[in-house]
């Protein structure tokens, strides 16, 4: 096997673990807004996101189908997006079985959303393709800003039990 092709195909691997992750978040996402219905709303919006997440990285996708090629791909950690995978599949199966708390399910998804951040995809990777660095920077404001309304989030609903007297769930603290 050549080396280009190699490369093409490790590519397209990241990408297609990268589409993967996002899709098996939006599920999450929308499990915890069947779920938690005084929710629905917000979590509903993030599952959407996440699914319009997956859909432009499958343009990247085809980018390298047509032969684009991306540098710092190889700084990427695979292991560490499957990881991210399992994770957020154990909370899919956990969640079937007992509905979490809401600021469970923030707290949670706090985690998920920060791994993408920390796994510094969209700050390593680099293409000439104008395309790919809209979609790029588009992903990962839209990850920042998912960071910061589950943060908010967490925090409200940390506040609505801490005022009905409820201790936060261990997850929480």
């Amino acid at each position: 096997m050549s080396t280009l092709k190699l490369i093409i195909e490790t590519q397209q691997r990241i990408i297609d673990k990268l589409v993967e992750c996002e899709s098996v978040i939006a599920e999450l996402y929308a499990l915890y807004g069947q779920h938690i219905p005084d929710m629905a709303g917000f979590w509903g919006k993030l599952a959407a996101e996440e699914r319009y997440h997956a859909i432009l990285l499958e343009k990247v996708r085809v980018q390298l189908d047509r032969g684009e090629l991306f540098r710092n791909l190889g700084d990427f950690n695979l292991k560490s997006t499957q990881n991210l995978i399992d994770f957020i599949r154990q909370k899919i199966a956990e969640a079937q079985k007992k509905v979490p708390l809401a600021s469970e399910a923030a707290s949670i998804a706090l985690k998920v959303e920060s791994s993408i951040i920390d796994s510094r995809f969209f700050d390593m990777v680099v293409s000439d393709s104008p395309e790919f660095r809209e979609i790029v920077e588009q992903v990962s404001a839209e990850t920042r800003d998912h960071v910061k309304r589950v943060q908010d989030e967490k925090l409200r609903c940390d506040d609505l039990r801490r005022k009905a007297g409820l201790p936060l769930p261990p997850a929480t603290r």
